[in-house]
Formats: structure tokens, sequence, C-alpha cells
């Protein structure tokens, strides 16, 4: 008979890289400072494209946000290159090999121990307009367009000219070989997971835009938990974001405006992206006992909903936190903190927190001040795909040391929220997550809303 703790799902190794963090160890102290690593956009050339209204596609409000800067640290070795190949490859291929080396290794020897066809991965990846595209799409027609241009503005131009001219344009361009050209194929950066990671286990890419770490992670629970493997590693990755990344979202009116980002608070006007990913190493709960593994958190649900045919997002997210909070229907109590999608978006924020006031605001259920409301965001920017696992990593964090991390808006909450009608409140530092240990766990939430109107939700508890 299969244990009731198979349903559970123990998180036994994390890693992560974000804006000023290193690893594990300095996201932790980042969120417990207080300290945003927001910075200006490092290529100064890219101002050009700044302008405060932004009317224009090819323009944007602002080129702040969370970005890796020099922690990328891309290595060839990471993907089985020379240096010199990795030109015409995205970053983020080396970071999401890194982060799952390094999430197997925190999950101790019992994860190395395990038959490799017993672990899998999975990756939350939802690329835009990557580098190797741009250098694709340019050697594929942006250079004959751009010398048929020419061609035509200088009739009488020699052809030696033209051919020189033409050799310096895709001279100018990253180098694709047979070292690194299968990393055009944005899935192969599953592939190149398995390879470093001797993982023969399943081995995939989801992309649900920024609920993409979530449907992650619901899948690693649903492969462990159905027995097709013993240990996964679910994780999620943000690439460079370029001033081509943010011209679509400044379009809509959610960038931010001032450069600044301010999750439920009164100075919110937009978003602002972020770079980096992370990574978790899961077993079940049962499993995790058994061997004497370190526990960082527990799984106990994780649900997707979407909004149907509603123009309101606060109607998938209900739903999502709605069913992730039906397994445990009468021990509201023991919710401490939520890690919210909060974007800075005043109109997102606003809907989120009525979404989830309405499951579990009612007076009967809560009371005023009783769930701690946080947004990492605010400290490394909204970092997409990976957004959805750096807020997982923060509250797993939260449990383990049994500490309620402080909000960046405390003090300064918007009005519009109401929160005093609601059991939220923005914590000013951080504080011991006072609990009584003699009853149920402390809980966590961590919900994370998708353009496309699709939202999702994770409950976390605390290891005993």
């Amino acid at each position: 008979m299969q244990d009731a703790r198979d349903h559970f799902i123990a998180i036994v190794g994390m890693s992560c890289r974000f804006a000023g963090s290193e690893d594990l160890k300095a996201y932790w102290l980042r969120i417990l400072k207080g300290a945003p690593a927001i910075t200006p956009y490092q290529d100064k050339s890219a101002e050009r494209y700044l302008h405060e209204d932004a009317d224009s596609f090819r323009r944007i409000t602002t080129l702040n946000g969370g970005y890796l800067n020099d922690l990328w640290q891309v290595r060839g070795t990471s993907l089985n290159l020379p240096q010199s190949a990795l030109a015409g490859t995205n970053p983020e291929f080396p970071l999401a090999v890194e982060l799952a080396l390094n999430a197997l290794r925190d999950a101790g020897e019992n994860a190395a121990a395990l038959p490799r066809d017993r672990i899998s991965a999975i990756i939350g990846y939802s690329p835009t307009i990557t580098p190797s595209i741009v250098g694709w799409c340019q050697h594929a027609f942006v250079v004959d367009q751009t010398m048929e241009v020419i061609r035509r503005c200088f009739p009488h131009g020699s052809s030696s000219d033209f051919d020189a001219l033409n050799k310096n344009f895709i001279a100018s361009l990253p180098d694709y070989d047979s070292r690194n050209t299968i990393n055009l194929f944005q899935h192969t950066i599953a592939s190149a997971i398995a390879d470093k990671c001797n993982i023969c286990g399943s081995t995939f890419c989801v992309d649900r835009g920024e609920i993409s770490s979530h449907v992650a992670i619901q899948a690693a629970c649903d492969a462990l938990i159905l027995g097709r493997a013993d240990l996964v590693l679910a994780g999620a990755i943000q690439g460079l974001v370029t001033p081509a990344t943010l011209m679509p979202y400044s379009r809509l009116g959610v960038l931010s405006k001032n450069g600044s980002i301010h999750p439920f608070g009164k100075d919110a006007n937009g978003s602002l992206p972020g770079e980096g990913g992370g990574f978790l190493a899961l077993k079940r709960h049962s499993d995790a006992l058994k061997a004497g593994d370190r526990i960082y958190a527990i799984i106990r649900a994780c649900d997707i909903a979407s909004d149907g045919n509603s123009m309101h997002i606060d109607g998938g997210l209900a739903s999502a936190i709605k069913k992730t909070w039906s397994r445990l229907p009468t021990e509201l109590d023991t919710f401490g903190l939520l890690e919210a999608n909060g974007t800075g978006i005043p109109s997102f924020d606003k809907a989120e927190v009525k979404a989830v006031n309405a499951i579990l605001g009612t007076p009967s259920q809560l009371p005023p001040e009783s769930i701690a409301l946080g947004s990492v965001k605010a400290l490394i920017g909204h970092t997409a795909a990976a957004s959805g696992i750096a807020g997982t990593i923060k509250a797993a964090l939260s449990l383990y040391h049994r500490v309620i991390p402080p909000s960046q808006e405390a003090g300064k909450a918007a009005d519009y929220l109401k929160l005093a009608e609601t059991p939220f409140y923005l914590n000013p530092r951080p504080r011991p997550w006072i609990h009584n240990d003699a009853g149920p766990a402390r809980r966590a939430g961590v919900s994370a809303i998708a353009f496309g109107r699709s939202s999702a939700h994770l409950l976390l508890e605390q290891s005993s």
C-alpha cells in the first residue's frame, strides 16, 4: 500500500542565481536585508530606445531591471564547448546546467547514489528574442536585406566594395558552427542538463510564460507521485533581457515609467524585468524521511487555472487558490506567508489581493494582519518564467529558517488595496515566525499570474 506521505513532496535541494545574488545563501541574505538589486542597463548605447511615453513600439519607458551582469559567468565547459564557440549560444544554457548541478549537489549524497534512470529534470523556459535567435535572423536575411538597400542607395558602387561590406557585416555576427548550432533549438536546454547531470530519466521543457515554474513543479510532483522517478530537478530560467525584450511590455503600458518597482506600494506604476533562475531537487516525502535527507519544505499542493473568457485576472487565481487550499479546509490559521505575484502593476496587484481575500479573507477564517504579504520582484525584478521559482525558494527558506521576511513596501501600502479589511499585512522587518509547534505546521503560499490570464498557486509546509 502506498504511503499517504508519498503525495507530499519534499524539497531536498535548491540552487539559484538572481540579480545581486550569486547563490542560495546570498539570495536569502538579500531577502532578509530587503536590499533591491535593480540597476541600469549596462550598455549605454541602449539609451536611444528610451522615451517617457513610449507610444512607439520601438521605444521603452525604462532600461532599469534586475540584471545578472557579471553574475552570468558563462563557461563553455558547462556545455562541452570551447570558450570561443559560445558567441552564438544563449547564456542561459550554461547557467541552467550549473544551477541544476548545484541543486543536485545540495541534495546530498543520497541523491547522488540514486540510479540515473530514476532521476528526471523539468525546466520552465519561455524564451522570446534571445541573442542566438537574433543572430540567426541576421545571418538568414537581415544582412542580405541591408545589402540590397545599400545597393539601391548607391547604384554606382563597385562590386568589390559591396563584397567587402557584406563580409564585414557577416564577420560582426556570432559564428555558428557544428559545436554550438544545436543550441539554436531552444528545447535542447533540457538535453544540456541531462548530459552534464548524467540524467537518464525524462527531461523536458515547459513554456507557459510567467507560470512556467509552477507548471514544471506540478509536473515534477506528478512524476514522483506516480512513481515515474525517485528524484526530479524542477526549475526555471529567464535569460538575457534586452531592449527588444521590453518593447511589447512597454507598449502594453505595464513597464515602470520611473525605473522603480513597488509591489503593493502606493508608488507602484509598473513592473521591471529580471534575469536568472533556480532549481529544486524534489523527492517523495516518505523517501526523504527514510534517507535522512535535509528537507527545506514540503510541497502539499500545486494547482493551475485559467480565467476562461473572462477579462478579469482574479478569477483564475481565485480558482487556483481554492483548489490548492481545498486540501486543507480547516487549517487556514496555519497560513502565515503569501509570496504573491506582486508585479508592481497597480491593477494586477489590486486584482490579486481581491482574489486571495475572496478565498481566505472572511472574518470567520483569519483575523487582520495574520498573513504576511510579499513579492521578491521588489528586489530582483520580474523574472518571467523563473519568477515562480524565485518565490518558491524564498518561501521555502522562510519555512526552513522559521522567519517572516520583510516587505519592501511596509508602511507604504497602496490605499486602494484596503489591506486593513483583509488578513494581509506588509511586514516591516525580519521576525521570527511565531507558531504553535504542537499543532499543524507552518504554511506558505506562492502565486503566479501569466499574460493570457492563467494563474497558479503552490502550497508549502514546514518539515517537522
